[in-house]
């Protein structure tokens, strides 16, 4: 964190924050991903190639080819308060995900709250470090001396070190205490909307490991059935 002394009584410093698992209850890649096995299956073997070239790329690739329906996204509405509570007192408010630029646009076009967006682009994927020197860049461009950062995974662990107030919204036990451990001094947003969510992604989605089985079912298939792809 800046050295010079913070005074939360001041014009409110620009408030950061993250897109999946944080703003929505759930991950634009893993959304992505699934639209396009159920909807544009004949892609599958041209998106296994992209994500060869990395994530970043990926990412572009799946927002050229994927239209997710904004409006049906699962957005937390304490954390739309939140946000907006922090503009209506003179405050920035600003995107900062991994998500692609493109869907990030939209989705800072769809709420309308947004003072800017930072984001994925194809050759940086916008998370952790990076993410914390892209938000530290803003900043100074902005002649802010502070910044308050609303995340929710380890990944933002380096983001809230530097942010003056360190917001989280929980996921879940272990990682919110992993979180806690690394930052203290963490406030909490709690959302009984958003844990209903969190609940529902674990049931029916299998968290992080199903990308991966995801991303590799189509060839496990067609091997199966000597199908060429």
């Amino acid at each position: 964190m800046n050295d010079q002394a913070y005074d939360p009584r001041r014009t409110p410093i620009p408030l950061y924050v993250d897109l999946d698992n944080t703003l929505i209850g759930t991950d634009i890649l893993w959304e992505q991903l699934i639209r396009l096995v159920f909807h544009k299956p004949f892609l599958v073997p041209l998106m296994i190639f992209e994500g060869f070239k990395g994530k970043a790329r990926l990412k572009e690739w799946l927002s050229d080819h994927i239209e997710l329906p904004i409006e049906h996204l699962p957005w937390s509405k304490s954390v739309i308060e939140h946000l907006q509570n922090h503009k209506n007192k003179g405050g920035l408010v600003i995107l900062a995900t991994a998500t692609h630029q493109k869907m990030a646009s939209k989705i800072s076009d769809y709420l309308g709250i947004f003072d800017a967006v930072l984001a994925t682009n194809a050759n940086t994927n916008l998370k952790g470090s990076l993410k914390a020197k892209a938000i530290a860049d803003l900043n100074t461009s902005l002649n802010e001396k502070h910044y308050a950062y609303l995340g929710d995974s380890l990944d933002d662990i380096p983001i809230w070190r530097n942010a003056a107030e360190a917001w989280m919204v929980p996921v879940g036990a272990s990682t919110d205490a992993r979180c806690m451990k690394a930052i203290p001094r963490l406030k909490v947003l709690e959302s009984k909307e958003r844990n209903r969510i969190s609940s529902w992604i674990k049931l029916m989605r299998i968290q992080q490991c199903a990308k991966n089985i995801l991303l590799f079912f189509p060839l496990i298939h067609a091997h199966k059935h000597n199908i060429k792809v």
